[in-house]
């Protein structure tokens, strides 16, 4: 008998309609020509296995991923410790009998602090980043 040859895995309409919107992007930057593109396309779109669609877009470079956002703003790596903050300082002003009105004074100067630097207090992006 003979070696055993490999399996081709068949492809399907996701993965040529993935491969064919990677093709769509590469054409609107410029990097492919229309007769480039079209016959890529009708390619992509009549691959019957998967080894087949890599080749189309072998030449082109990854896409740049589009509407990431950080979850914070660039410079703040570390953990919001302003609530973790307020709760140890009511406990220490509990503790040594203080009234614990000074929280709000606390409170207010770390809200004021942080909107200052132009962030949204919610969402951690700052008013000048666009969407």
């Amino acid at each position: 008998m003979s070696a055993v040859s490999a399996v081709r895995v068949r492809a399907g309409d996701t993965e040529r309609e993935a491969t064919a919107e990677r093709l769509r992007e590469a054409h609107a930057e410029g990097r492919l020509r229309y007769d480039e593109f079209d016959t890529r396309l009708g390619a992509a779109y009549g691959a019957t296995y998967l080894d087949e669609l890599p080749a189309l877009v072998a030449d082109l470079p990854q896409p740049a991923v589009r509407g990431s956002h950080p979850a914070r703003p660039p410079g703040r790596t570390g953990p919001r410790l302003a609530p973790v903050a307020l709760v140890v300082l009511a406990f220490v002003l509990l503790a040594l009998g203080l009234p614990p009105f000074l929280l709000f004074w606390v409170a207010g100067w770390l809200l004021f602090r942080h909107w200052g630097r132009g962030t949204c207090w919610r969402s951690g992006t700052r008013a000048t980043d666009t969407v």
